[in-house]
């Protein structure tokens, strides 16, 4: 990912930051809503052989530890799922992931222009002031 990238999509971003939108909330969310829309397809298969596997249990063609080990393998899967589910949302989040890329690059950015000497200390100042609202971001003094 580029600046340029970095940018634009931080200019959507933005322009609708105040507002509660649909569109971007689900632009943002894509990744999260596949991966919830695929463990729900599971949880239905999931479902259908559970139903299938008592079948077997009552007709004695499994054991029933047989059935608690497929359960409890169930269960783990479940548990990995859904903790899955939450690291695809965190990680595809454009609100987490894109404004802590930024500060990145902009730090990076102004750290680069003072080692080439391309801005003083005066302008230096004025685009901590403009680009670090927050703070956080720690830039490298060169002059």
């Amino acid at each position: 990912m580029n600046w340029e990238t970095s940018n634009n999509l931080l200019s959507v971003v933005n322009t609708d930051k105040k507002e509660k939108s649909v569109i971007l909330k689900m632009s943002n969310e894509e990744y999260t809503i596949l991966a919830i829309s695929s463990y729900l397809i599971y949880k239905f298969f999931e479902v259908i052989s559970i139903k299938q596997l008592i079948q077997f249990v009552n007709e004695r063609e499994i054991t029933t530890n047989v059935y608690i080990i497929i359960i409890l393998m169930y269960v783990i899967f479940n548990i990995t799922s859904i903790g899955l589910i939450f690291l695809i949302h965190k990680s595809s989040s454009t609100k987490n992931t894109m404004m802590d890329k930024t500060k990145i690059y902009v730090n990076a950015y102004l750290n680069r222009a003072i080692e080439l000497g391309v801005i003083d200390e005066k302008m230096l100042k004025n685009a901590i002031d403009e680009l670090n609202p927050e703070k956080d971001m720690i830039i490298r003094k060169f002059l």
